[in-house]
């Protein structure tokens, strides 16, 4: 039959442990989260940066075709 120390100090081992596993598993969710933010940013930009892309492209042709013109 186990003490009351032997008791008093496995529980506060579990507690210990279960305190780690939930820290553990709410940082793998936020870095998770964080993860995922980066990559849809990252897309945005991508998106934002083709339609420059081409808001540029059109406007040189503009010029071109305006010099062409003169």
């Amino acid at each position: 039959m186990n003490t009351r120390r032997e008791i008093i100090s496995y529980s506060k081992a579990t507690l210990g442990c279960l305190f780690l596993l939930v820290l553990s598993v709410m940082l793998y969710l936020y870095f998770l989260n964080m993860s995922v933010v980066q990559v849809v940013m990252r897309t945005q930009y991508t998106q934002e940066q083709n339609s420059l892309r081409t808001e540029i492209a059109m406007l040189e042709a503009q010029y071109i075709e305006s010099q062409h013109t003169i």
